[in-house]
């Protein structure tokens, strides 16, 4: 995966420039990382971020938690990633939680399920940014609604993202 970074990061001085390239369709400035030749981050040194107390805000955001989360698969090109998601096993402390986490699930599955009825563009279409949709409209789910209703809620979060 290519690694955003935002002109302003700690990220911009501790990464070597030869491995930051402008990021096409963002403002001057704005960068991105690639990967090595292994397809694993340049900035990996011993299977540990060699910047990571100024590593990219990107980085600090991504947790491949998010997809054990919301059952929606990983990218079939990042097989690493999806082990990882598939070890995570979560508990929960009270019914309460459980519950939200049945409402996450929900959440996933209308985008997945009724994804040809948004317009296009109108939802992410990686899987990564999918999910991270599903968890910030999970609550949309709490109440019982008509698939109408919850489009249009799904389109107004979306476009507030």
């Amino acid at each position: 995966m290519f690694i955003h970074i935002e002109p302003k990061e700690k990220a911009v001085d501790r990464i070597p420039r030869p491995l930051l390239f402008d990021a096409p369709g963002r403002p001057k400035g704005h960068l991105v990382m690639g990967y090595n030749e292994h397809g694993h981050c340049p900035m990996l040194v011993e299977q540990k971020c060699s910047v990571y107390d100024a590593r990219p805000r990107t980085c600090r955001r991504y947790d491949c938690r998010i997809f054990a989360a919301t059952g929606i698969d990983v990218d079939p090109a990042l097989p690493e990633i999806a082990q990882r998601s598939e070890a995570w096993e979560f508990t929960y402390a009270t019914p309460q939680s459980r519950h939200e986490q049945e409402l996450v699930l929900a959440a996933a599955a209308f985008l997945m399920d009724k994804y040809d009825q948004f317009p296009q563009g109108s939802l992410p279409s990686h899987p990564a940014p999918l999910a991270a949709l599903a968890l910030s409209i999970y609550k949309l789910f709490a109440e019982e609604k008509p698939d109408t209703e919850l489009v249009a809620s799904i389109l107004q979060e979306a476009g507030s993202l």
